[in-house]
């Protein structure tokens, strides 16, 4: 897992203790020592615990990522794929252009 982000957590993304990596929890602020508050999302409802630690025994849990790339055919037959791109409107407006023969537009999802 990737180390704490403060930004991150502050914009909403969960995050784990180093020790319960299985329980997300979600950024409340911090105590004077520095120390991250935060809730421990143990329940749907209700049942979540608040608790603190430093932030070096925080991390964040993996993000995923969804892209859209144009799918292209060149005059050998062969496939490749365009760039990604955040929306399939901007992938439509990119293959516009681009000169090769446009087969489809296909979203691609990963983590980070």
């Amino acid at each position: 897992m990737k180390p704490f982000d403060l930004e991150a957590a502050k914009r909403g993304e969960l995050f784990v203790h180093e020790h319960a990596p299985d329980l997300k929890s979600r950024f409340i602020g911090f105590r004077s020592n520095g120390s991250i508050v935060y809730e421990e999302l143990r329940a749907p409802r209700g049942a979540n615990e608040i608790s603190w630690a430093p932030a070096e025994a925080l991390r964040m849990l993996p993000r995923k990522v969804e892209r859209w790339v144009n799918i292209y055919r060149d005059l050998n037959g062969n496939l490749s794929l365009g760039d990604p791109y955040s929306t399939a409107d901007l992938a439509g407006i990119a293959r516009s252009g681009s000169g090769k023969a446009f087969v489809g537009t296909s979203r691609v999802e990963w983590e980070e």
